[in-house]
């Protein structure tokens, strides 16, 4: 009995990691074979290695929302209804002391510091890192203001902090080896397509508990 309650369980979370990734992914592809679809006169071929690590990067987006509960708009609407609802956030940094899961943010963030720059070259800049790693981490911390979850500033800071480190290896790395991206012609808003588009994916698409009512029927 127990052996098959753990399966049924096992099954049910696979089947809804399956669903988030979908959201995910989804968009990312739809926005990929758009931009391959403008640019008709072919300037700028899609290389093996660049389309393998670009898939990368949408896995590691997917698990970035995964991992920290991103919050959803079916999650605003359904908990905010609630009488009892509380909106918990922290604004002063550091305030419970120091955390071992904050060494968690910081590894969850590292690889976007590298994936970055080694995607788009125009992105091997520290302030564009810091920028894309505040954006992304301020939008997760929003978006759980409404999922019973803690908006932390902490999260904030440690996240940024892991991008920044990731960042600071890939420098090296590169500066050491020498090495140089071969990726110079592509629009210069191309990264913030796609990761805006798999947030917002995942953001309307998302629906966890929805899912379960039509699925498994509770």
């Amino acid at each position: 009995m127990e052996r098959g309650l753990f399966k049924g369980e096992f099954m049910e979370d696979l089947f809804l990691v399956s669903y988030r990734l979908m959201t995910v992914l989804i968009p990312f592809f739809i926005v990929f074979f758009v931009m391959r679809r403008l640019d008709k006169k072919n300037v700028r071929p899609v290389s093996r290695r660049y389309f393998l690590v670009l898939c990368v990067f949408a896995v590691y987006i997917f698990g970035i929302l995964h991992f920290t509960e991103s919050g959803t708009v079916y999650e605003l609407f359904r908990n905010t209804a609630k009488t009892y609802y509380e909106v918990r956030y922290n604004l002063l940094p550091f305030s419970y002391g120091f955390d071992v899961s904050y060494l968690l943010n910081v590894l969850l963030f590292f690889p976007l510091g590298i994936l970055l720059p080694l995607l788009w070259p125009h992105a091997n800049k520290f302030k564009y890192i810091l920028f894309s790693s505040l954006a992304l981490s301020l939008f997760i911390e929003l978006s759980q203001l409404y999922g019973f979850r803690l908006a932390d500033v902490d999260d904030l800071i440690m996240n940024t902090t892991g991008s920044l480190l990731g960042y600071l290896i890939y420098r090296r790395f590169t500066h050491v080896t020498k090495w140089k991206h071969g990726r110079v012609d592509y629009p210069r808003y191309e990264p913030a397509i796609y990761i805006s588009a798999m947030l917002l994916g995942h953001f309307f698409l998302y629906d966890d508990w929805g899912l379960r009512n039509i699925i498994f029927g509770f």
